[in-house]
């Protein structure tokens, strides 16, 4: 699957490394300035949310993968 044009190749993949390396650089930066205000133990706590709700996007994407491939009978 391809949401893009061929020559709008790199335009695409600039947009990606942008948001990937902003987003690294924000939370580089607001974990810095937790652990230094409020310490290890919320920053922990916090992290718990994205990685939750990453487990449970990958479970439902695994269960509707599951479910399409019961329906196409393979």
């Amino acid at each position: 699957m391809q949401a893009y044009r061929p020559e709008e190749k790199d335009r695409a993949q600039a947009a990606i490394n942008f948001g990937v390396f902003a987003t690294m650089a924000v939370t580089a930066f607001a974990s810095g300035a937790l652990v230094t205000t409020q310490g290890w133990w919320w920053l922990n706590a916090l992290s718990t949310i994205p990685v939750g709700l990453t487990g449970l996007a990958l479970l439902a994407l695994a269960l509707r993968q599951r479910v399409r491939t019961a329906a196409s009978g393979v």
